[in-house]
């Protein structure tokens, strides 16, 4: 645990701060929390989490019901990660009448796999070796696993399989795993849409749901829940329920214990919660003073659990409002709610499960506490109790050392559409240890979250608060097309990206600048993936803003990004570019237009460049190409290419070079020490 300092503070320049925050607390000693899920023979809880230590491998963990210490189920040299749509999700699944898991594995072991978990009276764990199921290699992705709850011999899955290189040789279907570990096998049962997740069995096993889209739509701009019946392991009379291509999102199909299908759709602009009676009839679960938040989000990744179902009348949810997370209970009976009055502003959005009539699971980041797999409990009189199953970091920091996020709403001036607005979190710098000289004002850093479809949140972040607690000021910027506050504001960035993004990073800075916040001279901006993208067309669109700038997997050409990235994503670019009916000569032309490798004449910030060698995603190619155009244009540029890295720092190794090189990027440029 961390100690706050009680001398007087030291007088010093922004940005140049001694932290009790370290690089090693935000990378060897920090985890990512996957997904969760609770048996429901037993009440325990499995989790999935990431550790940089172990060069990013994906351990599960298994918690007995009523225990506080957590066991390693999965032996070294495994790892439960999926990497259908190639940001994974949904790797595990409890079995509903053993305790055991299904789970898919990558890398040197591929396959699908069973693992068996043993609890002894005197609390100690054991687990059986990892029994294989089903055989894969690079080319066969499985995940997003259904057991069936009257037969767990069949289970559902997504199957994602690549025939060759390009996006168009994946094939995406449902499929159905039968028997046990040595006579196991598979077979499509769905198939002919792009695209397949959230498959579901209703509670006697006779119908099925799950969630379907087509290109060119996102899951989130037109996904669809289906429904089936289960007949000789087969799907029968298979329809749509909800969704739209284009025009509504559904999501999330999940049955309530009493067997009527619950889902959330976007149709009213936020994404609400429905059901879907026997009748055929959906109808929505009007909550009063909610009408205005999501109760589900963009699904880059598989198995998102937002809400679950303690009993046939009681349901706990988490929802979105203006970038903030709060928790409910939810009487199905009256259509009532009441606030959990629970401290999480973030959750995870693949955390929520019923763990009993009367607990639950969530794993969620506090205005002071980073990101927490918690297990919840609700008592007679109303009350919640809350205990922490596993952290992300083993660190604790003091309060006074801690930059409270700021929510602010700030006018578009630069904006294609001026009379708008857009969102930020905005950090200032704290350290009770420090002050800076009279009348200066701190450097500012400007960070642009990827997607371009999701949102910054206001749950303590170390990486954050090792920036603002060496002296600079941070914003983390919500602009349009983020998540959070509702369909017409995510879709304002249909046409407009690479404009309508950075404008809003730059309006941020000119707010933040009219409020006497920060030093206009010293600004950097920082982003990965899309948001790397909006880095390097801010500084070309906007290079008298920046001081500079540090891209993390950055997109520079999109006609590279377009011809080469994987199915997922590949018609992702056609709403956020341009109009459907958009002649060849358009695309070309707004393509270059919104290239910054084509516009590398303008730049005047020094870049930095970080790039993973394995991204599928974004190829290495396009950050080399980008860093020699810079340079035949005079301009100052380093790349860095990180060995076994793909769309993302998994490594301890990489996230510390990565850190001390932007610190180092931002002390020469921002800093000027």
């Amino acid at each position: 645990m961390m100690s706050s300092s009680t001398a007087s503070p030291t007088t010093a320049t922004y940005g140049t701060w001694h932290s009790q925050i370290s690089v090693e607390d935000i990378s060897g000693k920090s985890v990512s929390l996957q997904e969760c899920a609770a048996s429901p023979k037993t009440n325990a809880i499995y989790h999935v989490e990431s550790r940089p230590v172990e060069s990013g491998r994906y351990v599960i963990c298994y918690t007995p019901q009523g225990s506080s210490t957590s066991t390693d189920i999965l032996p070294p040299g495994y790892s439960c990660r999926s990497m259908i749509h190639e940001y994974g999700g949904a790797a595990m699944k409890p079995y509903p009448d053993q305790e055991a898991v299904i789970c898919t594995i990558s890398g040197d072991n591929a396959g699908v796999y069973k693992v068996s978990v043993e609890t002894y009276p005197d609390g100690t764990v054991t687990a059986g070796a990892p029994a294989l199921l089903i055989s894969t290699d690079k080319t066969v992705r499985f995940a997003n696993f259904a057991i069936n709850p009257k037969d767990s011999s069949r289970v559902l899955a997504v199957l994602e399989h690549h025939t060759g290189q390009e996006a168009d040789t994946v094939v995406n279907s449902l499929v159905l795993i039968t028997g046990e570990p040595g006579n196991a096998s598979w077979k499509r049962v769905a198939e002919g849409a792009d695209f397949y997740s959230a498959p579901s069995w209703s509670p006697d096993g006779s119908k099925v749901a799950w969630l379907q889209w087509d290109h060119p739509d996102m899951p989130w701009t037109g996904g669809q829940v289906f429904i089936a019946d289960w007949k000789d392991d087969k799907l029968e009379n298979k329809h749509v329920i909800a969704g739209k291509a284009r025009t509504e999102s559904a999501s999330q199909p999940r049955w309530n214990p009493d067997g009527t299908l619950f889902y959330c759709s976007d149709k009213t602009g936020y994404w609400q919660l429905y059901k879907h009676d026997e009748s055929g009839i959906s109808n929505s679960i009007t909550l009063k003073g909610l009408e205005e938040v999501d109760f589900s989000n963009a699904e880059w990744a598989m198995g998102w659990h937002s809400y679950d179902f303690l009993s046939p009348t009681k349901a706990v949810a988490s929802y979105v409002d203006n970038a903030t997370s709060r928790t409910i209970l939810v009487d199905l009976s009256d259509n009532t709610h009441k606030d959990l009055d629970i401290p999480f502003v973030d959750t995870q959005w693949t955390s929520v499960h019923a763990v009993s009539d009367r607990s639950f699971t969530i794993i969620a980041s506090t205005s002071d506490q980073p990101s927490t797999l918690y297990l919840c409990a609700l008592s007679e009189d109303g009350s919640v109790s809350y205990r922490s199953i596993a952290a992300s970091t083993p660190i604790s920091v003091p309060k006074d050392l801690i930059s409270a996020a700021r929510h602010i709403t700030f006018p578009r001036v630069s904006s294609p559409e001026p009379s708008t607005k857009a969102h930020a979190w905005y950090y200032p710098p704290v350290n009770p240890a420090y002050k800076a000289p009279e009348g200066s004002l701190p450097p500012l850093v400007i960070s642009l979250h990827g997607g371009p479809t999701a949102h910054s949140a206001c749950g303590l972040s170390l990486p954050i608060q090792y920036w603002t607690s060496r002296g600079y000021a941070y914003a983390f910027v919500n602009y349009t097309g983020s998540t959070g506050y509702g369909r017409k504001f995510r879709d304002g960035l249909n046409t407009q990206w690479g404009l309508a993004d950075v404008s809003d990073a730059a309006d941020c800075v000119h707010f933040l600048v009219s409020q006497s916040l920060v030093d206009k001279t010293r600004v950097g901006i920082v982003g990965g993936s899309a948001g790397g993208y909006g880095v390097l067309q801010a500084i070309c669109s906007y290079p008298e803003v920046w001081a500079a700038c540090v891209s993390n997997y950055g997109i520079s050409s999109l006609k590279a990004l377009i011809e080469h990235t994987h199915k997922f994503e590949s018609r992702y670019m056609d709403g956020l570019l341009w109009h459907e009916d958009a002649s060849k000569e358009e695309r070309e032309q707004i393509m270059a237009e919104r290239s910054p490798l084509l516009r590398a004449a303008s730049i005047k910030a020094p870049v930095l460049l970080l790039q993973g060698v394995e991204d599928r995603v974004v190829p290495k190619e396009q950050a080399e190409e980008m860093a020699r155009v810079i340079e035949s244009n005079g301009g100052i540029v380093r790349v860095e290419l990180f060995e076994g890295e793909g769309h993302g720092w998994r490594k301890e190794t990489t996230v510390i070079k990565a850190t001390q090189l932007q610190e180092d990027w931002w002390r020469k440029y921002l800093v000027r020490d």
